[in-house]
């Protein structure tokens, strides 16, 4: 997947848990570029919280909730998307295989912590963000 594709006629694949969720606080940075929402699951994950934000980390044996966000905008987009993550720095992007609530697996793009959680992060018991 190159970083400014991933999804099928050009369009973007993020797999968010969080504050890019549809009524997140941080949905708004996706304004007119939505195309699509799509539930689903990413196992080998597990998700904590830091005050009013989640991060997800490579875990054997959990599963982090959310949904695939189908987007238009190309490279523009998802270094506005990086930018706001702290990507680098807080959070890396890696690909994911995730599993959609309506059947079928579909490669995403998903913000990962890029270090171990540390003091003042809790984990998130099973995998869902608020």
């Amino acid at each position: 997947m190159e970083a400014s594709a991933g999804g099928e006629e050009g369009l973007l694949r993020l797999f968010v848990y969080g504050t890019l969720q549809p009524g997140g606080s941080a949905h708004g940075l996706l304004a007119g570029a939505l195309r699509g929402v799509r539930a689903g699951r990413v196992e080998g994950y597990a998700l904590f919280a830091c005050a009013n934000h989640p991060g997800a980390r490579p875990a054997r044996g959990e599963t982090i909730h959310g949904v695939v966000l189908e987007l238009a905008g190309g490279a523009e987009l998802l270094a506005r998307l990086d930018a706001y993550e702290g990507c680098p720095g807080l959070y890396e992007r890696e690909r994911v295989r995730v599993q959609l609530q309506e059947g079928g697996v579909v490669e995403a793009w998903l913000y990962v912590l890029s270090e171990p959680p540390g003091v003042g992060w809790r984990p998130v018991p099973g995998g869902r963000w608020p």
